[in-house]
């Protein structure tokens, strides 16, 4: 019986510091997460309907994709792959093309890692690269 009494506070102590990995620092590094603080940096996305590559959204409000990212816009032919964005009430995420196009998605969560965002009934997932 006095083995159960020291055996449960010593398990509980060491699952306690288990549970506490200093090198657990997911998030450590993210600060408040909202979409502003968040979105600068390279995302690859989760294809839709074997559509999806890679999007970059650089600190001065510009960024590019890959011709195969679902961030890539077509008009008559005129295909772009850079475009300048801008967060609007924080829900928002514009996206304006040199081709003419502008495109709005609703951001639905933001995490360090991982972007979720509507556009038109599509989810689009994006995560963090590297």
């Amino acid at each position: 019986m006095q083995f159960f009494k020291l055996f449960l506070p010593l398990s509980i102590l060491v699952l306690t510091l288990i549970a506490c990995n200093k090198d657990d620092d997911s998030g450590s590094d993210c600060g408040p997460e909202t979409i502003e603080t968040t979105i600068v940096g390279t995302w690859t996305e989760t294809p839709i309907f074997g559509i999806g590559d890679e999007v970059t959204f650089n600190g001065d409000m510009s960024g590019s994709c890959t011709e195969e990212s679902l961030f890539s816009t077509e008009l008559n032919g005129n295909v772009a792959n850079t475009f300048t964005w801008a967060i609007q009430a924080d829900t928002l995420l514009e996206l304006d093309y040199p081709n003419g196009i502008g495109v709005t998605y609703t951001v639905k969560s933001v995490a360090c890692n991982d972007l979720t965002l509507d556009w038109g009934g599509f989810t689009v997932k994006l995560k963090r690269k590297g």
